[in-house]
């Protein structure tokens, strides 16, 4: 008797540029690429323009440096725009003691997270496990050089699966 394989099995096993039509999609907007030294408050604003569901930071040669995702932004755009007096009404001393200093930071590089991203050649199961462990729901594809190039998106990922699910 063949042994049967679970919906979406077999995708687990594909790399990538294989599935890239189906499951990756435009670098941007769910990924906003923008350089490492931008100002946070311009970031946002782009982000928020666009739908992003995170920054890919970038050095000046177009390679991958680091990441912000949304959540962390938002916190960031917070502690710019709301008047530090309005703060500390907001929160008890002990509360403002524990803000951390780099929510001050003006640049995406001063508080970006290292680069986390797939290559084209990942496993679509092993990028989709990666996504997991990291609580993300986007990342960078880039190419052998870091450069960001697509990005993997889990709600297409999902859409992919559950799309093969009714398939069988």
């Amino acid at each position: 008797m063949a042994e049967q394989t679970r919906p979406g099995e077999e995708w687990g096993e594909v790399p990538l540029e294989m599935a890239v039509a189906r499951v990756t999609g435009p670098l941007e907007p769910a990924v906003a690429v923008l350089r490492a030294d931008s100002d946070i408050l311009a970031a946002a604003l782009r982000v928020a323009e666009r739908g992003a569901r995170g920054i890919a930071a970038v050095d000046s040669e177009g390679r991958l440096a680091g990441i912000l995702p949304l959540s962390q932004l938002y916190e960031l755009v917070l502690v710019h725009l709301i008047p530090e007096d309005l703060l500390r009404h907001m929160l008890d001393s002990e509360q403002m003691l524990s803000v951390p200093q780099e929510l001050s930071a003006d640049h995406i590089s001063d508080v970006m997270l290292p680069p986390v991203f797939v290559y084209p050649e990942t496993r679509l199961g092993d990028a989709l496990e990666h996504m997991r462990d990291l609580g993300v729901g986007v990342l960078p594809v880039v190419d052998a050089e870091n450069r960001p190039i697509a990005s993997l998106e889990l709600l297409r990922a999902l859409r992919l699966l559950c799309q093969q699910a009714d398939a069988l």
